[in-house]
């Protein structure tokens, strides 16, 4: 989707905010959401409990079938429970989040945004050139059958005991840096 830019009015309008970006970034509309979603589970489970004999003396050979059947009532009370585990921790935490924020009055933020706006702007770079370079180093490594080995440096080529052996490597050095800070 390409959106087209208009030269001569640059008047901004302001996007309409979709359903999911409310429930995403509005603290209000989470908690909202989650309320509602426990009290449907808590009354599902009240709906089964009052509605349907489920907990009622009933013999062995008697099943009841359906959505209050048999401990299938109990999958949306612990769903209620999750949900009210989320519903604490974003209704009570993101309130807390919130009140650590600085606020300003509108008039402060207006000369902050004008002093930004008259400020020169500061623009840094910095470069940095490098290259690879081919290194070799002496390594031993020790079989499992002698332990002690790791401790003992021994460089025994044959009979099972350490093994040297030469590991190529390529190391990135820095050539040159510049930067304009």
């Amino acid at each position: 989707m390409t959106y087209a830019v208009d030269i001569e009015n640059p008047v901004q309008k302001p996007r309409p905010q979709t359903l999911w970006k409310a429930f995403r970034h509005k603290f209000h509309w989470k908690c909202l959401l989650t309320t509602l979603l426990v009290h449907l589970c808590i009354s599902y489970g009240l709906w089964c409990h009052l509605t349907h004999y489920v907990y009622s003396v009933q013999t062995v050979s008697k099943y009841s079938y359906g959505p209050c059947s048999q401990g299938y009532n109990f999958i949306p009370l612990t769903f209620g429970i999750m949900l009210y585990i989320v519903y604490i921790m974003e209704c009570w935490h993101n309130r807390a989040k919130i009140n650590k924020i600085k606020k300003v009055s509108h008039i402060e933020a207006m000369e902050y945004i004008e002093k930004m706006r008259s400020a020169p702007p500061i623009v840094w770079w910095r470069s940095i050139c490098y290259h690879y370079v081919r290194r070799a180093r002496q390594v031993t490594r020790c079989t499992i059958k002698n332990f002690f080995c790791f401790f003992y440096i021994i460089r025994k080529y044959r009979n099972g005991d350490a093994i040297s052996a030469l590991q190529t490597f390529y190391e990135r050095v820095n050539s040159h840096a510049a930067g304009s800070v």
